[in-house]
């Protein structure tokens, strides 16, 4: 009994990770910053989480606080005095919105 059939509890809790997985994706939004997100997120854009506080990986209270916002799509703390100012060093140019994407493409 069984043969050729994986562990009962790992396939049961794969199918219900996948089913969580499939209605959360179905439930962002298409095009949205938070879909973007959830579709990319993997273990290198988590990496910063395990940095080891020691140069040359030390991250700054302010860097760690602005990785955390871009981690989990949160407006910039640094862009927040800067949010509709127009920026002209960026190649598109634009104004710089409250997460800094301009700033950054």
């Amino acid at each position: 009994a069984g043969e050729g059939i994986q562990n009962v509890q790992h396939a049961i809790v794969a199918s219900l990770d996948r089913a969580r997985h499939e209605r959360l994706q179905a439930a962002l939004q298409q095009g949205s910053r938070e879909r973007a997100a959830f579709l990319t997120m993997d273990h290198f854009s988590r990496a910063f989480l395990r940095c080891p506080p020691r140069a040359p990986y030390y991250l700054s209270p302010v860097e760690f606080r602005e990785a955390i916002c871009r981690y989990m799509c949160a407006p910039s703390p640094a862009c927040a005095p800067l949010t509709g100012v127009a920026l002209h060093a960026s190649s598109r140019g634009g104004i710089i919105d409250r997460h800094g994407d301009v700033m950054l493409n």
